[in-house]
């Protein structure tokens, strides 16, 4: 994961494993907006919604909780969905 400064006051881009996202700095902590995406595979749809808790610095580590919900639907007929919690914690190097 990469931080660097973005056009705006208070904003960094976030760049992790080629995906990026601005996130907000406010009284020393960074909020990254709620993101959803959608990936089509032939006959399957895949969409994917992401909700961040606020990012802390501590000791030098980023840490954070990612919400996420997932649909797959296949020829629009069947639908499987799921939701679940990943913890991300990133260390200065």
């Amino acid at each position: 994961m990469s931080l660097s400064l973005a056009d705006k006051d208070n904003e960094l881009w976030m760049v992790a494993e080629g995906d990026s996202t601005i996130a907000r700095l406010s009284d020393g902590r960074l909020f990254i907006d709620p993101a959803t995406e959608q990936q089509t595979f032939k006959n399957l749809v895949l969409t994917l919604s992401y909700t961040y808790t606020p990012v802390t610095l501590e000791n030098d580590q980023l840490s954070l909780t990612s919400d996420v919900e997932a649909t797959a639907t296949y020829k629009e007929t069947y639908t499987l969905s799921g939701r679940g919690q990943v913890n991300i914690t990133a260390t200065k190097k």
